[in-house]
């Protein structure tokens, strides 16, 4: 449908064509002896050719056409069709779908092999040089095709290996051999030194030998019609490239364009003068250099030395071998116009056809599959016969219209198919290739494949490659374009350490730097271009054997002083060509290794190509990019890491009714794990690369892998709290993994087999660990047989993609077990009647103070609670499940901790009245039965402006509170050398501030005083003297399972003993803190911007028997990076589907009335009021603002700049803008100069983590320290 092809003719085309196939041949003079050259297969042969040899300098060519114009008739139902059709569609393995009928295209008109054909001869007289001795002339006849040679057997004529059979074996050879001669003299005549360039397809002699002869028939009937038919014939035309792309083409390719041998001879003309591209000029170009691939020039150099300078020439005149010869050839490409049809009597046109340099130019030898070349014919018939033109020129103008839409289609189709056809093929397994690089900037790589020509342009975008810095753009006068260098901080080790693989010794934050140059030599131009010379000199039999051997000396002289190794630039190029973290400065290095990378125009990248299924169709896609020989970037998973790592899920959470905890729990099971593959596949620096892996497979989806337990607890592999399993027992873990496998043998790299798991669980065997794990669905058909043989050692690389903290817990958590033991958790999950508060806590809420008293407020100006507030804290203390909606400004902290502190004190009183007075050694057991309330949001920066509030507003009534951090964060406090800790996890967990260490449960736990405190303190104190030694071979295992187990237990011994636990829900949903805690209250903050799994886990983890969420849901909603799960319902938060019972908070103090005005009418139905504040009320208003104006908006003109990797500076894809940063400053500057505002009084907000960066780069230069936040980080601030 899409481009208009129907293989089925209409029933009148079939009924003319029966009619057809009943006619004769019509009596001609003579019959010609002639050869057909087609592709293998083919059946609509329309062109042949033969040759007499009237001495040794004089020749006469037959060019004999298949005389489609005589059967078919313009006018005739099969020529209307024709015409639609306009050309033969030819997919490559699919059926031909033919211009004309097959009984006329692959038999009438065909000249098959020993049948009599009508055709349309053109015969030329040359001599040996291929000049033309006599005018052509042109005829009809009959011909009789001697033999079908397809393109193969005519070349093994040529290099005479065939092995024809029959009488005429020798005839055929004859012609074959001589149109060959011929072809080449004319093919010099007419390309000088083009005809140098080897094409990189097979059967170039014979392809060229066709191609010679068509040209020359197609160029003399051009020439011959337009003279005889002035109101125009159609012609093929091609404008000349844009002078101004010409331009600046030669500007940047002029000196690799001297050695390209396609390109010979063009010129530029531009105010610098003439330009023309020569080999003889290359060979004065001492400075620049050509990149070539080390197995070409391994060839080369082997092929020189062994004497074959034929195969020499061949590697060293195809251009599509040479990276730089290739990509500068496709640019000049680009900038050519398309060739068209055209009336040859139409004004303002250029006849000339630029790329074969012939004008006028037609089609004449291809009617059966062309229909301009069955018009062509129409008009032969008529010079011929001797009659007028058989179109007008009105016709032929619109005929050129249609045949130029349909000869575009036909490319496009062919295209289209040969891309389906190559992913058809490559889903049966991948295919490496070498890739050339065209283009690179900061948002990645482009890359063109000659191999398949087909294809545009590939691009690599550098998210897809885990870069951690924004890439740096410079140039380079030895390169053509910008070099784009990239940095990655990756985890690499080797199950053998340090025997097998060792890094160089780098000094801190220094960068390992990659040799780009690992599949490629360079040599200057200059030797280029005289090797290329001296190759084909020592061809030539015109120069005698004298200076041919003087040719071949120099060659080789050449290839024996360069070696393998070429000719260096005098730039410097990384070295190392391993990524590891084993060895280095240490025995063992856990942390990151830095590395960095050059990418450049003409360069090599090796890469695989697979299949993916886009809209229905097969398709194309780079799957792995190889950047070391033991480094590969798996694009697959990056891409598409639901498909590769989970599964989709269909079933929607947001609107479901949910029959059963477990319907629920698979639910958002399926949901969950499509976030986790993203997250995984996300988590840059924390994935991990093993390499040397021997994996067994236990059947097509199973399998497992050992590991040393030293070498994983050494290198941290599965995380700071992995608990080592005892013998005999089994640790779950459901970290993703991408196992590849790459065998290799000499001279042809195999493929690289890729899979994609799961881990399932770790067992212990003595000191080795085995990981079992499960395999994708989609890569059990593609194990190799060869791989389930147990008896062969096989190594295995595995990229570990760990599951974050918060998906293991959740996934932990959503157990029917688990749910079923937390009746208030099921209720609210199942949307069933809320459990009633037990009678104790329900009597006590109601008998309990709603607010703290008048003196307290004042002292620690904490406001009182106004209506909305106190009915809020009235339900709360009074229900099972409670929801307070807090619009930004109604006091929606203030109001929860108060809710903290009353909890608490419900608490105390109801230990009181329940143990009594007890004795000492029952001060442990009451401890434990205590009640505790847990206050957790979805970050730590909203747990710490909680914490922040509880202390500083509530002061001596402050209940005993304890903030708990992540591992992450504690361990940046209180580092342990050689412990790995991912720096994007420290830039997402943040840090724990300075006025949260008396309160912060890792810093308390060394307080003076405390049990484990001293021991603590000796552990950290030898930490440190380990970190400060230059020569640190880090700590041991056992040391630092010692200091783990000892913080555990204090951590442990200490949470008892608080009223009051901050944390964010993730960390309330640890089993270690869990266990540890007797958890009633919980109440969530900013609870509309916590997925509805992360608020139910707090909830069933602690079976908390009393819940109160907090938040609005018109505000920010939930992060949630799988736009699939998004739309399944994770974006929607538990507080929004519980929205409509919510206490709404409609007093806002925070806005300016007519700010609060819209806020109100778009988002709160006009239900939010403004109640009196100093907040709001402004003493002395700027003075630039106009009188009674609140709020301003200023109309910025830049441009906007967006980062294309996850780096420190922001996300992917977070947006900066320069003209808009420096307006910030400008007004900045000016309300603090000129207004007298205090730095800190002002609030600068940005929608973006990269504007952020950027404003705070400013005001740092400028000596503020003023906090840049953004819109999210200043939620509840």
């Amino acid at each position: 449908m899409q481009y208009n092809i129907d293989p089925v003719y209409p029933q009148n085309v079939v009924e003319e064509t029966k009619k057809l196939t009943k006619g004769t041949i019509t009596s001609r003079m003579g019959i010609e002896q002639v050869i057909t050259i087609d592709p293998k297969g083919s059946k609509d042969l329309d062109d042949a050719l033969n040759i007499e040899c009237i001495s040794d300098n004089e020749f006469v060519v037959g060019i004999h056409i298949a005389d489609v114009a005589s059967w078919v008739k313009k006018g005739y139902y099969i020529d209307l069709e024709a015409r639609r059709r306009a050309v033969s569609f030819y997919p490559t393995k699919w059926r031909t779908i033919h211009m004309i009928p097959e009984p006329l295209s692959q038999n009438q008109c065909s000249l098959i092999e020993g049948e009599n054909r009508q055709a349309i001869s053109v015969y030329f007289r040359l001599n040996a040089e291929g000049e033309e001795l006599d005018d052509p002339r042109i005829q009809k006849s009959v011909v009789n095709s001697v033999k079908q040679l397809t393109y193969q057997e005519a070349q093994e004529i040529i290099e005479g290996k065939w092995q024809g059979k029959g009488e005429k074996t020798e005839f055929v050879k004859n012609q074959v051999i001589n149109l060959y001669k011929l072809s080449k003299s004319v093919r010099k005549v007419r390309l000088c030194d083009k005809m140098l360039h080897v094409p990189g397809e097979d059967c170039v002699e014979a392809h060229y030998l066709v191609e010679e002869f068509m040209i020359m028939a197609n160029f003399f009937v051009a020439k011959l019609l337009n003279s005889k038919f002035p109101s125009g014939i159609p012609v093929r035309y091609q404008e000349n490239p844009d002078n101004v792309s010409l331009i600046e083409w030669f500007n940047q390719y002029q000196t690799i364009g001297n050695v390209i041998l396609n390109l010979q001879g063009n010129s530029c003309e531009s105010v610098a003068g003439q330009h023309t591209l020569s080999l003889g000029t290359a060979r004065g170009l001492d400075g620049n250099y050509v990149t070539i691939q080390k197995n070409v020039w391994k060839q080369i150099i082997d092929a020189i030395q062994n004497k074959d300078f034929e195969k020499a020439r061949r590697f060293l005149c195809m251009d599509e071998l040479h990276p730089g010869h290739f990509v500068a050839r496709k640019k000049w490409e680009n900038i050519m116009e398309t060739a068209q049809y055209t009336c040859s009597a139409e004004e303002g046109i250029n006849l000339n056809h630029f790329l074969l340099q012939k004008k006028p130019y037609t089609h004449f030898t291809s009617p059966i599959r062309r229909y301009v070349d069955l018009v062509v014919q129409r008009f032969i018939h008529a010079y011929l016969d001797g009659t007028s033109a058989p179109y007008t020129n009105q016709e032929i103008q619109e005929l050129c219209i249609h045949l130029n839409e349909r000869t575009k289609m036909q490319k496009q189709h062919q295209k289209e198919t040969s891309k389906i056809d190559l992913a058809m093929d490559l889903g049966r397994h991948p295919v490496p290739f070498n890739g050339y690089i065209s283009h690179t900037d900061d948002d990645g790589l482009q890359l063109q494949i000659p191999k398949w020509k087909f294809l545009s342009n590939q691009e690599v975008p550098f998210h897809l490659l885990d870069v951690c810095e924004k890439p740096e753009v410079k140039q380079d006068k030895y390169i053509n374009g910008d070099i784009t260098t990239t940095t990655w901080k990756k985890r690499s080790y080797h199950t053998l350490g340090t025997q097998v693989s060792v890094r160089p010794k780098l000094k801190p934050y220094e960068k390992l730097e990659l040799d780009p140059n690992q599949n490629c030599v360079y040599l200057k131009i200059s030797t280029w271009a005289k090797l290329i010379s001296d190759v084909v000199g020592s061809l030539n039999v015109e120069i005698g054997q004298q200076n041919r051997k003087r040719h071949r000396k120099d060659a080789m002289e050449i290839v024996d002083s360069m070696g393998l190794d070429g000719q260096r630039p005098p730039v410097r190029f990384g070295t190392a060509d391993i990524v590891s973290c084993e060895g280095g400065n240490n025995t063992t290095l856990l942390n990151l290794c830095r590395f960095s990378y050059n990418f450049a125009p003409g360069r090599l990248i090796s890469a695989e190509m697979s299949s993916v299924i886009e809209k229905g169709i097969p398709t194309p896609k780079l799957s792995l990019l190889h950047l070391t020989k033991n480094l590969s970037f798996c694009l697959t998973h990056k891409e598409n890491p639901v498909a590769c790592l989970a599964r989709f899920a269909h079933q929607s959470t947001s609107e479901a009714t949910w029959q059963s905890v477990q319907d629920y729990i698979e639910a958002w099971h399926a949901v969950l794990e499509m976030e986790a593959a993203v997250t995984s596949a996300s988590s840059g620096d924390e994935t991990i690369f093993l390499e040397d892996v021997t994996i067994d497979f236990l059947g097509l989806r199973k399998g497992r892998f050992m590991l040393g337990l030293q070498f994983c607890i050494d290198r941290n592999i599965f995380g700071l709290d992995f608990a080592v399993p005892r013998k005999g027992t089994m640790t779950p873990i459901s970290d993703f993994m991408c196992i590849r496998f790459a065998p290799e043998r000499e001279g042809d790299r195999r493929f690289t087999w890729v899979a994609h798991g799961v881990m399932e669980s770790i067992s212990r065997d003595d000191d080795m660990l085995c990981v079992h794990f499960n395999l994708h669905r989609k890569a059990s058909t593609l194990i190799p047989r060869c791989m389930m043989d147990g008896d062969t050692k096989r190594s295995f690389t595995i990229e570990l993609l760990p599951r974050s903290k918060t998906d293991r817990r959740l996934k932990n958590a959503l157990q029917p077990e688990k749910m079923n033991d937390a009746p208030l958790a099921k209720a609210i999950a199942l949307n069933r009647p809320i459990p009633r508060l037990d009678g104790d806590h329900y009597h006590l809420g109601i008998m309990a103070e709603r607010d703290i008293s008048k003196d307290l407020q004042k002292r620690n100006n904490l406001p009182g609670n106004n209506v909305g507030q106190h009915e809020a804290i009235d339900k709360a203390l009074t229900s099972s499940f409670t929801l307070i909606q807090g619009p930004p400004g109604t006091g929606k902290t203030y109001t929860g901790i108060k809710l903290a502190y009353l909890f608490a004190k419900i608490n105390n009183i109801r230990e009181i009245e329940k143990t009594g007075e007890k004795s000492k050694a029952d001060e442990d057991e009451k401890k434990s039965q205590k009640h505790q309330v847990l206050y957790c949001g979805p970050s730590n920066k909203a747990v710490d402006v909680v914490a922040r509030n509880l202390k500083n507003k509530l002061g001596e009534i402050c209940p005993k509170i304890i903030r708990i951090y992540g591992s992450v964060i504690k361990n940046e406090d209180f580092p342990i050398p050689g412990q790995y800790i991912s720096k994007s996890a420290v830039n997402r967990e943040g840090r724990c501030p300075k006025d949260m260490y008396d309160i912060s449960l890792h810093h308390v736990i060394r307080q003076s005083g405390k049990p484990y405190a001293k021991e603590i303190r000796k552990f950290d104190e030898v930490f440190r003297k380990e970190r400060e030694r230059p020569d640190s071979q880090g700590i041991s295992a056992k040391i630092i399972r010692s200091y783990n187990k000892l913080v555990n237990e204090a951590e442990r011994h200490e949470l008892p003993n608080y009223d009051v636990i901050l944390c964010t829900a993730a960390i309330a949903g640890s089993q270690k803190y869990t266990s540890a805690t007797n958890i009633f209250q919980c109440i969530i903050d900013e609870c509309g911007m916590c997925t509805e799994p992360e608020s139910m886990l707090p909830i069933i983890e602690t079976k908390a028997k009393q819940v109160v969420l907090i938040g609005d849901h018109k505000q920010l909603r939930p992060i949630v990076l799988c736009s699939e799960a998004a739309k399944l319902g994770l974006e929607t938060s538990l507080f929004e589907r519980y929205a409509e019972r919510a206490v709404f908070l409609n007093r806002q103090y925070r806005m300016h009335p007519s700010i609060c005005k819209f806020p109100s009418t778009q988002f709160y139905g006009g239900k939010l009021v403004t109640g009196d504040s100093l907040s709001w009320k402004i003493d002395r208003p700027l003075r630039f603002l106009p009188e009674n104006t609140f709020m301003m908006f200023y109309h910025v003109e830049g441009v906007e700049e967006s980062l294309t990797v996850h780096t420190d500076e922001g996300h992917e894809k977070s947006k900066s803008n320069t003209a808009e940063a420096n307006k910030v400053i400008d007004l900045f500057l000016h309300m603090v100069r000129k207004e007298g505002c205090h730095p800190k009084s002002i609030n600068i907000m940005t929608q973006y983590k990269s504007q952020m960066s950027l404003l705070q780069k400013r005001l740092k230069e400028l000596d503020f320290d003023v906090t840049v936040n953004t819109v999210v980080a200043s939620q509840g601030k």
